[in-house]
């Protein structure tokens, strides 16, 4: 099997060494960018699974290497509109830039994670294997994002919200496999998708969505709820869930 391909993206050499290293002994294929716009040409080129990418960077080599507050950001943005299925782990030095991926993770983008620098090895690990499977995964020290969850579901309308609610509190009967699929659905992945990521036949992924549908109320959501979509509610109801992890972490 080959190894799981990783773009890390930061303009410090020395810090993509040190990460370079450790995910390679890991068994991650790593490739590196010092931009945004090398950053660009390896995906289109290698196609990764992940890309970690530190929120200031320039975006081109020849910008001075000046670091730009939100390069790292719109790279971020740029690469899940082109490569849905892409894991983005944003990492940075500072705290406070996290609300960053609550502004994007508003906006219904999954797969993507927020770590603090000199956080333990471990932990960035932890967020490359979560994106990776579609969730999203914030450093349990970012504590302004501790209310995500409460603040997505309270701004979500009444019936939503009771639909997502439900959802939210069923995940937790999936069993390790069913969470899998459930997680790839609310990626946006095709049956055919989600059946080639997890390895099994398509008819296999069918019931599983079904049977996740099943458990989590939605199966009847069409009668009570017609204007709702089961996907959109799952999606939500699975980065509701994410978040509210974080904040027990």
């Amino acid at each position: 099997m080959c190894a799981i391909k990783i773009l890390l993206v930061d303009d410090d050499e020395f810090t993509r060494m040190g990460l370079c290293l450790y995910l390679q002994e890991q068994g991650y294929t790593v490739s590196e960018a010092g931009d945004a716009a090398v950053a660009r040409v390896l995906v289109a080129e290698q196609r990764p699974l992940v890309a970690i990418i530190d929120i200031e960077i320039p975006e081109t080599k020849t910008s001075n290497n000046a670091r730009q507050n939100n390069v790292g950001v719109e790279l971020a943005v740029w690469l899940k509109q082109h490569y849905p299925t892409l894991g983005v782990v944003l990492f940075s030095a500072y705290e406070d830039r996290g609300q960053e991926l609550f502004k994007l993770v508003q906006q219904g983008i999954r797969g993507i994670g927020y770590q603090l620098k000199g956080s333990r090895p471990s932990k960035l690990l932890q967020a490359v294997q979560g994106v990776m499977k579609g969730q999203v995964m914030i450093d349990s020290e970012v504590t302004q994002l501790r209310r995500a969850a409460a603040e997505l579901l309270e701004r979500l309308p009444p019936t939503e919200q009771y639909w997502v609610k439900q959802a939210v509190d069923a995940l937790t009967h999936l069993t390790p496999r069913e969470m899998e699929v459930a997680q790839q659905v609310a990626l946006g992945h095709t049956v055919k998708g989600i059946a080639e990521v997890l390895v099994m036949a398509p008819k296999t992924a069918e019931n599983y969505i079904g049977r996740i549908y099943h458990k989590l109320g939605l199966n009847q959501m069409h009668l009570e709820a017609p204007h709702l979509r089961q996907v959109t509610v799952l999606a939500q109801a699975c980065l509701v869930y994410d978040l509210s992890l974080t904040s027990k972490a």
